[in-house]
């Protein structure tokens, strides 16, 4: 939806590197700021920050890297950058010029 993503874009080279979770992340989060109406300006930047919690990050690339490691493939360089919960508040930081602080919580059913 172009009035939705219109400014903030991925490039499939770059969406290469990400895992899913990160793209969902992303769309959710565009959604979320679309929603709000906020409009980040460099007046603002620095005091809007991106904050994720979740149980874990990209379960699909550690399940697709350790399937590839015990078929006698290397590890890929992207698999801890594709895979880290962090990415997902840094790669919005980035994409829509946050400034603030970016973070993640992660935990468990405990």
């Amino acid at each position: 939806d172009n009035e939705l993503f219109g400014k903030f874009r991925v490039s499939g080279k770059d969406a290469k590197k990400m895992d899913p979770f990160i793209h969902y992340g992303l769309g959710a989060s565009f959604m979320a700021l679309h929603d709000s109406g906020l409009e980040i300006t460099d007046a603002n930047a620095e005091r809007i920050g991106a904050i994720v919690g979740a149980g874990i990050g990209g379960l699909l690339g550690i399940e697709e890297q350790t399937i590839e490691f015990h078929e006698g493939k290397k590890i890929s360089p992207f698999y801890v950058p594709k895979t880290i919960i962090n990415m997902l508040p840094g790669q919005l930081s980035i994409i829509t010029g946050l400034k603030g602080p970016s973070f993640s919580a992660v935990s468990a059913c405990a």
